[in-house]
């Protein structure tokens, strides 16, 4: 079982033209979550933060030149047992204005695809397991998620906490 010294830090970026979304089906090859559905993204790397992570997953991952502006938090996520590392994943969205992904359908994790928001949780692709309860808060954009779960060995989550923070009404930048 992993310790709470041993937490990988990332971010997971929802990326939607109107009412579809985009979706990484990782590579079969992959350590982690291998033939599963989730958002881009990856891990902070040293000296970043999790918008700058976001920022450049997004691009990395899909060539779309995303903004600090564009980019909407919607919460974190702490992932405990499951995976060889604990996890705390910042979940972000943002809006593109084309879904002509610019390097293409496909990139080193896997295949790109775009899913509406309504078809996710019944669509025929397995999902990384914390989707299934965070997705309609995610899409929603109405609230900030504080999710805590424990996973079993087949990184399923069998308990978790879920809190919500409403969106203020205004936003204040600091620097």
């Amino acid at each position: 079982m992993p310790t709470e010294s041993n937490l990988q830090l990332s971010v997971t970026v929802f990326l939607h033209h109107q009412e579809e979304y985009l979706f990484v089906l990782r590579n079969s090859t992959k350590k982690v979550d291998a033939n599963r559905l989730n958002g881009v993204g990856g891990k902070v790397e040293l000296g970043e933060n999790f918008l700058q992570t976001a920022l450049r997953e997004t691009r990395e991952e899909t060539g779309y030149q995303v903004t600090a502006e564009q980019m909407r938090f919607a919460g974190l996520a702490v992932l405990r047992g499951g995976y060889p590392q604990n996890w705390l994943a910042a979940f972000f969205t943002a809006s593109v204005d084309s879904k002509q992904i610019p390097i293409g359908n496909q990139n080193h994790e896997g295949k790109l695809l775009w899913i509406h928001q309504d078809e996710l949780l019944s669509s025929p692709y397995e999902l990384v397991d914390d989707l299934h309860y965070l997705w309609p808060i995610i899409i929603a954009q109405k609230e900030e998620l504080f999710f805590t779960a424990n996973l079993n060995e087949q990184e399923k989550v069998v308990d978790y906490s879920l809190n919500l923070l409403p969106l203020s009404k205004t936003a204040s930048k600091t620097t």
